[in-house]
């Protein structure tokens, strides 16, 4: 139910879902909504040690979202 609204058209934002692995590590399993081209806000409700936070940022930049300099 929470990812239908990244998935309308013209959405102002997009989701990512993660998959917990063994030692406090995720991967990103696909992301939903577009971001290409665009400059991203990331909310995250907690960092631990940063791994997740990693990887978003990986998995944006890969479907061509706009870095930030």
């Amino acid at each position: 139910m929470a990812e239908k609204p990244a998935t309308y058209p013209d959405a102002p934002f997009a989701m990512m879902m993660k998959s917990d692995q063994l030692y406090h590590t995720t991967a990103i399993t696909h992301i939903i909504g577009e971001v290409e081209g665009r400059t991203l806000i990331i909310i995250e409700d907690r960092i631990d040690t940063g791994g997740t936070i990693v990887s978003v940022v990986e998995g944006l930049l890969a479907k061509d979202a706009r870095e930030h300099k």
